[in-house]
């Protein structure tokens, strides 16, 4: 009797999913009771975010007033709002939840400022008077200008909290690195971020900085670099005696060894290196003649006088 062995695959479906990491109040509990919203203030409270995380949306809890309404989110600097991550459009307040879209930003984990500005003023949401941690920043802004994208000038004062909250997807959250280019013309030789000196000219070499883009992703760059050389060259002369060179020696026998690097000096801003070679010719004298190195190298008689002569003819 035979034998059959059946082999079952079992595939397990991994499927993605998201989980929610929001911050501030999603529920009307404990001490909120009726608030009195003043209209042109644009003011809100802190909220701490623990993970990583995209903001889809910023939401209050409305008491149906209709009324017109805008939020917006700032980041945290040293316990006070700073700069304006996201901003929502113009929307009015409805009974519950009302939720207002932003396009999604990656939060990394930190504080962050929930705030609403108001049409007119009255009972929009709740509010708790008894939330004596927090601090309340605010600052004056007709409803319907644009949202400040800095907080520097905002005003604060102490005890209170609001029914705000973000929403927010973590856990699966995805991260797509930005890209960009380092473009660089150096001299000879360049030591990249990478860790790497090029001597060639290189538009291929990456390097992936975890985390460094402003939305918190990876930041991918590209180095596109252009390695230009230093100029050489002989500095060729012939002097009598003795010649103070550029380098500020003063040479009295021939040379061709010496050099002397001018920075900058070559004409695509990098150095200019100088090999010297150098001929000293020495003035002699004699008996009878001078022999002087000038520029035509001829020979002058001695006083130019023949010493023979006896002044007779």
């Amino acid at each position: 009797m035979k034998k059959i062995y059946i082999l079952t695959l079992i595939l397990i479906s991994l499927n993605s999913y998201s989980q929610n990491c929001n911050i501030g109040n999603e529920n009307a509990t404990g001490s909120f009771t009726t608030g009195n919203f003043g209209a042109n203030y644009l003011l809100g409270v802190k909220y701490t975010l623990s993970q990583l995380g995209t903001l889809n949306s910023i939401n209050l809890i409305g008491n149906n007033t209709g009324e017109g309404v805008q939020m917006a989110v700032y980041d945290d600097n040293g316990g006070t709002p700073n700069n304006l991550i996201a901003s929502s459009s113009q929307s009015t307040v409805g009974t519950g939840i009302t939720t207002l879209p932003v396009t999604p930003v990656l939060l990394p984990p930190g504080d962050y400022w929930i705030m609403a500005v108001y049409e007119s003023g009255g009972n929009s949401s709740n509010y708790n008077p008894s939330a004596t941690g927090n601090v309340v920043y605010y600052s004056s802004l007709q409803y319907g200008s644009a949202i400040p994208t800095n907080a520097s000038g905002f005003t604060s004062y102490n005890g209170q909290d609001f029914l705000y909250f973000l929403s927010i997807d973590c856990g699966n959250t995805l991260c797509q690195p930005n890209t960009g280019t380092d473009t660089r013309t150096e001299c000879n030789s360049y030591t990249w971020i990478d860790g790497n000196n090029y001597t060639s000219s290189n538009n291929t070499a990456t390097y992936n900085i975890a985390g460094a883009a402003a939305n918190g992703c990876d930041s991918l760059v590209t180095l596109d670099l252009t390695i230009v050389n230093s100029a050489t060259g002989t500095d060729t002369r012939t002097e009598c005696n003795s010649y103070t060179w550029i380098d500020g020696n003063n040479y009295t026998s021939s040379n061709n060894s010496a050099i002397f690097n001018i920075v900058g000096g070559a004409a695509n801003g990098c150095d200019s290196l100088v090999t010297l070679d150098l001929t000293i010719a020495n003035s002699t004298s004699g008996t009878d003649v001078i022999t002087a190195c000038g520029s035509d190298g001829f020979e002058i008689p001695n006083n130019g006088i023949d010493d023979d002569y006896d002044g007779h003819s």
